[in-house]
C-alpha cells in the first residue's frame, strides 16, 4: 500500500513539473505570427499621402493594402491581397499577389522581420515598415 501511494505521489509530482515546464516554455514567434500581428506603416515616406498607408496580413493568406484616409489620388482604394512565405536558398520571401490576377505577383526578399520591424527588398530598392 505504502508503495502504491510513494509511486502515485512520484508520478503526480512528475507531471505536475512537467506539465508546468511545458507551459512556460517560450517559442519563437513564427515569421507568419510576425506578419499577422498587426498593421504595416511605412517607416520613410516620401510623400504626405503615403504615411498612413499600411499593409494587413491576415492568418488565412489573405490581406490588405489600404491607402489610408489622406488619398494620394481620389482613385486610391484599398486593395486585397494573398501572400505567402516561402524559403529559397536560405533566404526567406514574402510573395505578394493580387487574387483576381490583373497585377502581377511580386516575391519581396524578407531583410527583417520581428515585432516592430518589417524590412523588405524588391530588386532594386527596400521599403522599411513598422508596427
Amino acid at each position: 500500500m505504502k508503495k502504491s501511494l510513494f509511486i502515485s505521489s512520484v508520478l503526480f509530482l512528475f507531471l505536475a513539473v512537467f506539465t508546468v515546464s511545458s507551459c512556460t516554455k517560450d517559442e519563437e514567434p513564427t515569421m507568419e505570427s510576425l506578419l499577422c500581428s498587426g498593421k504595416w506603416y511605412l517607416e520613410e515616406a516620401l510623400d504626405d499621402c503615403k504615411k498612413d498607408n499600411y499593409l494587413e496580413f491576415k492568418t488565412d493568406k489573405t490581406g490588405v493594402n489600404n491607402p489610408g484616409a489622406i488619398l494620394c489620388d481620389e482613385d486610391d482604394k484599398e486593395e486585397v491581397l494573398n501572400w505567402n512565405i516561402s524559403t529559397k536558398e536560405s533566404k526567406n520571401y514574402l510573395t505578394i499577389s493580387d487574387p483576381t490576377g490583373v497585377e502581377e505577383t511580386v516575391d519581396f526578399e524578407i531583410l527583417e522581420l520581428n515585432s516592430d520591424r518589417m524590412i523588405l527588398n524588391y530588386q532594386i530598392f527596400t521599403l522599411k515598415y513598422k508596427h
